[in-house]
């Protein structure tokens, strides 16, 4: 599942400041890089702010693809188009509050999220995998015994 985030409606969403916006959209990266992107496929998509670029610009931190759109497009059209490209749109998200991109992205085949379910979700997954890395699996008396017969077998074989 591929996760399309809308950059600043998740960044606006957060904080109420504004300044220095460069700051928090930084820290915004650093953190899906650092703690999201071992366990799903984000593309943080914001609104370009260079007014020289005709095209998106792609990067990559980590694992985390970041896009910036060119100053005549903005984040929600480039997140459309690319759910409108998709082969299989039922295998994208879109992270957004902006409701006419997700009743359009819906209409597409696309899931999509609000962003404060989007945050739950990451909070449950971040869970999960702590404990699953916290409590090693353990074998039942059964299941040791079961391998043991399996293993005693092979050997006199």
């Amino acid at each position: 599942m591929r996760y399309f985030v809308d950059g600043y409606n998740l960044l606006f969403y957060l904080t109420k400041k504004r300044n220095p916006l460069r700051q928090y959209r930084h820290e915004l990266i650093t953190y899906f890089a650092t703690s999201i992107s071992s366990f799903l496929d984000v593309v943080l998509v914001f609104d370009g702010s260079d007014p020289h670029e005709k095209h998106s610009t792609k990067h990559h931190i980590g694992q985390v693809e970041i896009i910036y759109t060119p100053l005549s497009m903005t984040a929600d059209f480039y997140i459309f188009e690319e759910i409108q490209l998709h082969k299989n749109p039922a295998h994208t998200t879109v992270v957004s509050n902006d409701q006419e991109l997700i009743i359009r992205c819906r209409a597409l085949g696309a899931k999509t999220l609000s962003l404060t379910d989007f945050i739950s979700y990451i909070a449950k997954k971040k869970e999960k995998k702590k404990r699953s890395l916290a409590t090693p699996a353990q074998e039942t008396p059964q299941e040791i015994s079961r391998l043991l017969k399996i293993f005693e077998k092979k050997l006199k074989e």
